[in-house]
C-alpha cells in the first residue's frame, strides 16, 4: 500500500472527506523550496461532484516571487463561477499573503472538467497564461469538430455490428453517448502555451522558481501530463495513478489513434524513475512509495487482460459481446447491459483484445507480474 504523506488527507480519504489545505513546502516548516523557502507549494482539496474519493480534486498551487501558478483549478459550479472557484481561491490565497490578482499562471493536466473545468474562467478571470499540453489540446480539437468523439479512432469503435451486439440493445445508448454530452468545461479562450512532453515552465518563460517539467503519460487519456520536480524529487501524478482507487483507462474526449492500454503501462513504466519521489495524485491523498503503487495498478489492468486471454485461448473467434459476456464485472453482466457504463466496457474490450493480439503480455508480465 502507498504511504501517506499527510495523516490529515489520509483520515479525510477514508471518510469520503474533502481534505484540508496542506503545505508540501514553504514558511513555516514543511520542505524546502527552490527559493530557500521563499516560496510555497500546497495541495488544496476541492469539492466536486460524486461521491467518496471522486468527490474531490487535488489542486496543486505555488506562491512564488513573481506569481502564483495554479494547476487544476478544479470543477465550478456554472452558475457562480465567483463563489464555486474564485472567492475560494482568493480567500485561499490571502490567507498565504496573496490574492487572487496574483495569479500569472494556470495548468490544466488533462480534459476533464473536475481538472480543466476551471481553467479557462480562472485565466479569463486574472488576466493570466494558461498551459495545456499540445497533445491534448489535439483532443479538444477533436471532440470539438467530430459529432462523436469517443469513437474517432475507427479501430476502437464501438458499433452494433461491430461488437456483436444483439439488435437493437445498443444502439440506444451510443445514440445517447453522441447526442447528451455537453462540452461546457473545455476553455472558450486559446491556450497560451502548449506545453510538450519533456519541456518545462523555465523553457516557457517562466520564472525559475517553479521548474516543473512536463511528462506525458498518456492512458486515462490520450493526451494526460503529469509534471515533475526533479530538484525537490516531487511528481504531480493528476489522474496517472492515485492510492485509494484505480484510474479509467481511455476516457479522451477525443481519441488520437494510440491503444490507451499499452499506452498507461507504458506511462507506469516510465514513471519508475520517480519511484522514490512523493507523489501528488489527481484524488485520494499524497503518498510515497510509488513503485508499489505503480505494480498494484498495473497488475489491476494485467487481472482483466489475463481474464480476456483465457476466454480467447478456449474461443479465440468469440465477438467482443461474447467476450464481455463472460468476463467478471463489478455490476454483473445482466447489470452492465443496463448501465451507461456499457459502450465503455466494450470499448475497453476490444483495447483489451487488441493488446493480446499485439502479443503484449509477455512484456507486461515481466515488467509487472505477479511473481516478480
Amino acid at each position: 500500500m502507498s504511504k501517506p504523506l499527510f495523516d490529515c488527507q489520509y483520515k479525510s480519504a477514508l471518510a469520503g472527506e474533502t481534505p484540508s489545505a496542506v503545505r508540501i513546502y514553504g514558511r513555516n516548516g514543511g520542505y524546502a523550496g527552490p527559493g530557500n523557502g521563499t516560496d510555497e507549494l500546497w495541495v488544496r482539496g476541492l469539492t466536486m461532484p460524486g461521491s467518496g474519493t471522486m468527490s474531490w480534486v487535488f489542486s496543486t498551487v505555488h506562491l512564488g516571487k513573481e506569481g502564483v501558478t495554479v494547476i487544476d483549478p478544479g470543477w465550478p459550479d456554472r452558475t457562480d463561477l465567483d463563489g464555486s472557484t474564485f472567492a475560494p481561491l482568493d480567500e485561499f490565497l490571502r490567507s498565504r499573503g496573496r490574492t487572487i490578482k496574483d495569479v500569472t499562471t494556470v495548468i490544466a493536466t488533462h480534459a476533464h472538467p473536475d481538472h480543466i473545468g476551471a481553467a479557462g474562467p480562472l485565466a479569463e478571470h486574472t488576466g493570466a497564461r494558461l498551459i495545456i499540453g499540445a497533445e491534448e489540446m489535439k483532443c479538444i480539437d477533436i471532440a470539438r469538430g467530430h459529432e462523436d468523439p469517443a469513437n474517432s479512432s475507427g479501430k476502437f469503435a464501438v458499433e452494433p455490428g461491430g461488437v456483436g451486439a444483439p439488435q437493437g440493445l445498443l444502439e440506444p445508448m451510443l445514440e445517447e453517448v453522441r447526442h447528451v454530452r455537453d462540452r461546457w468545461y473545455l476553455p472558450r479562450n486559446t491556450p497560451d502555451i502548449l506545453i510538450e512532453h519533456g519541456e518545462t515552465l523555465v523553457d516557457m518563460g517562466l520564472p525559475e522558481d517553479f521548474p516543473l517539467e512536463a511528462v506525458l503519460t498518456p492512458g486515462h487519456t490520450d493526451g494526460h501530463l503529469s509534471f515533475v520536480d526533479r530538484t525537490q524529487q516531487i511528481l504531480i501524478a493528476a489522474d496517472l495513478i492515485m492510492p485509494i482507487i484505480f484510474p479509467g483507462i481511455g476516457l479522451s474526449i477525443g481519441m488520437l489513434g494510440g491503444n490507451p492500454l499499452s499506452q498507461y503501462l507504458e506511462s507506469l513504466e516510465a514513471i519508475a524513475e520517480f519511484d522514490d519521489y512523493l507523489v501528488i495524485p489527481g484524488h485520494g491523498y499524497c503518498f510515497t512509495d510509488l513503485a508499489t503503487r505503480r505494480h498494484e495498478t498495473a497488475n489491476h489492468v494485467l487481472q482483466r487482460a489475463r481474464e480476456v486471454r483465457d476466454i480467447l485461448m478456449e474461443e479465440p473467434e468469440l465477438s467482443i459481446w461474447e467476450i464481455a459476456s463472460r468476463i467478471t464485472w463489478s455490476l454483473g453482466w445482466e447489470g452492465m447491459q443496463q448501465s451507461r457504463m456499457l459502450v465503455s466496457g466494450l470499448r475497453q474490450v476490444i483495447m483489451y483484445r487488441e493488446m493480446i493480439d499485439r502479443g503484449e503480455m509477455d512484456r507486461w508480465e515481466r515488467v509487472f507480474g505477479q511473481n516478480r
